[in-house]
């Protein structure tokens, strides 16, 4: 048996001894470390009120850096695309949405560029994300909680997408159907 089918072997006792059920997440080492060795797919919710303005959200982290985000979440094991499109809803902004049932794109982002925060470069560096078309519901406020212009989470309203858009959404603006938008 090899030393990886050891460790294997070893992580997988952890995990049972620990109770770590992948449906319900993974610990943060775990899930980075799993990241660093497989593209993940996520979901992000181009949201839209009536006017026709698309809510951000800020983002300020290792892996991504510093910007304007479309939110968006990573899909758990054995969890529907609808579970974690109402899940990151309601997390990211408060509500449910209501969407389209097919993405109105889906894109490949692959981070090739140094990011001097991170250990290991293959962390969180691909992604498939599966972009949907949401609507918040009649009525929806943004509630910011207090959170400041430049706190991680703070939503905010925008008639075009930012200058300062983070990179991994940047590709959206060479796509025609995002031009209203750029």
């Amino acid at each position: 048996m090899s030393k990886v089918s050891e460790a294997i072997q070893e992580l997988q006792k952890a995990m049972a001894e620990e109770g770590v059920n992948p449906e319900n997440g993974l610990p943060l080492d775990l899930f980075e470390f799993n990241v660093s060795l497989l593209p993940f797919v996520n979901v992000d919710l181009l949201i839209q009120n009536d006017s026709g303005q698309i809510l951000l959200s800020w983002r300020d982290d290792r892996h991504y850096g510093t910007g304007w985000q479309i939110p968006g979440g990573i899909i758990r094991m054995m969890e529907t695309i609808d579970d974690r499109i109402q899940k990151t809803a309601q997390r990211e902004i408060g509500c449910e949405v209501s969407y389209e049932a097919e993405p109105m794109a889906i894109k490949e982002n692959i981070i090739r560029n140094h990011r001097k925060e991170l250990e290991n470069q293959l962390e969180r560096a691909h992604n498939i994300a599966l972009l949907y078309n949401c609507r918040v519901p009649n009525g929806f406020v943004i509630d910011n909680g207090g959170k400041s212009k430049t706190e991680e989470g703070y939503l905010r309203w925008f008639d075009k997408f930012p200058d300062n858009l983070l990179e991994c959404h940047k590709l959206l603006l060479k796509d025609e159907r995002f031009k209203k938008w750029a």
